[in-house]
C-alpha cells in the first residue's frame, strides 16, 4: 500500500493543531508547542541537558504572544531559563544565540534590563512570571523549562517516511 504523503501530512498538521493529548503528561499545549515548566529546579546547563534527554529544546519565542502565554505557566514571582545565551556585547548592545542559532530580532525586555553594566557576567536570559525577559547568571536554580515543537516533529517524521520510501522499504 502506497502512502500518500500529502494526505498524511495534512492529517498530522490538523491533529497537531487541535489535539492537546499529543503532549506528554504534565506538559501544556500552546499553539504548535508542548511546554513543560516545573520541578526540579536546575541551572542553565542542567536544564539544557534535561530538555535534550526528553527529546525537547529549551524555551524560544516565535511571536510576542508567546511571552504572555508561556509566562502564564510560570509560578508567580518565579522565572525560567530560555534557550538564549549571550555571545558578545558590542557598543553596549548584547548579542544572543537561541539554541545556537542567530539572535531574535526583538526581545521583550523588562524596563531595567539588559543590565550588562551592573551584572556583566549575566549571560543567560530568563522569562519572569510577569512576561518580560531578564538577563541572569547561568548558575541560579530555576524550574525546568522545555518545549517540543509539534510541527518540527511532524516534518521530521515525514522526512523519515520519505527516506524510507526512497530506499524502497515499505
Amino acid at each position: 500500500m502506497e502512502l500518500n504523503l500529502q494526505n498524511f501530512l495534512c492529517f498530522l498538521l490538523c491533529v497537531a493543531t487541535i489535539e492537546p493529548s499529543l503532549c506528554p503528561s504534565k506538559w501544556k499545549k500552546i499553539n504548535d508547542k508542548c511546554i513543560y515548566i516545573g520541578p526540579p529546579e536546575r541551572n542553565f546547563e542542567q536544564n539544557e541537558v534535561a530538555c535534550a534527554e526528553m527529546a525537547a529544546n529549551m524555551i524560544t519565542f516565535e511571536s510576542g504572544s508567546d511571552y504572555n502565554e508561556f509566562s502564564s505557566l510560570i509560578p508567580e514571582g518565579q522565572q525560567i531559563y530560555t534557550a538564549a545565551k549571550r555571545v558578545s556585547v558590542a557598543n553596549g548592545i548584547p548579542s544572543y544565540l537561541w539554541n545556537g542559532k542567530k539572535s531574535e530580532t526583538w526581545l521583550k525586555w523588562s524596563k531595567t534590563n539588559p543590565n550588562d553594566v551592573s551584572l556583566p557576567s549575566a549571560n543567560c536570559l530568563t522569562l519572569f512570571s510577569d512576561g518580560y525577559l531578564y538577563d541572569s547568571l547561568c548558575d541560579f536554580l530555576f524550574p525546568t523549562a522545555c518545549q517540543i515543537n509539534l510541527l518540527e516533529n511532524v516534518f521530521s517524521n515525514i522526512t523519515s517516511l520519505e527516506a524510507i520510501q526512497n530506499k524502497g522499504i515499505n
